[in-house]
């Protein structure tokens, strides 16, 4: 049985993720494949070796180059229509798109106010929330937009 004394289990748990994963395939195989049933001869020795250390290269290569970065999002002219009364909060997750965006300081009837109906445009993301504060006048108190690190965006209130 397999204990945690095991010098085999020690052995191949000093290897990592890939011995642990050997050794559980080799006691997982070990039921239908009596010890001593497989013979291999010398000269096929070197050449499994060589496929193996192959294999492992190839994996290890494939797992440690480099990844080309995707491309940046697109920058630029933003826009949206405000068709029907829309939440703030809502309103700013989307022109955020794929951002994540943080509202620090916001209460919620400020989040849950409803952005006048109409087309708001800016030259991005975070002047287009700017402009969206200031027709929310009233309803939410003055915030500033920071993009604190790629990916987010946080509202805050001045």
């Amino acid at each position: 049985m397999l204990t945690i004394d095991s010098p085999t289990l020690r052995a191949l748990a000093s290897l990592g993720v890939p011995g642990i994963a050997v050794g559980l395939f080799y006691y997982a195989l070990t039921p239908w494949v009596e010890p001593g049933s497989i013979k291999v001869s010398p000269e096929w020795g070197g050449p499994i070796v060589l496929l193996i250390v192959l294999f492992a290269g190839a994996i290890t290569f494939r797992a440690l180059s480099p990844r080309p970065e995707p491309p940046p999002l697109a920058h630029g002219p933003v826009s949206i229509s405000v068709a029907q009364p829309m939440r703030f909060q809502t309103v700013a997750e989307i022109v955020a798109g794929a951002d994540v965006v943080q509202f620090l300081g916001f209460s919620q009837a400020e989040l849950d106010f409803l952005v006048p109906q109409r087309q708001y445009k800016g030259e991005d993301a975070a002047k287009l929330l700017a402009r969206i504060g200031e027709a929310c006048r009233g309803g939410v108190r003055l915030y500033s937009v920071d993009a604190s690190t790629p990916g987010s965006i946080v509202l805050t209130i001045r």
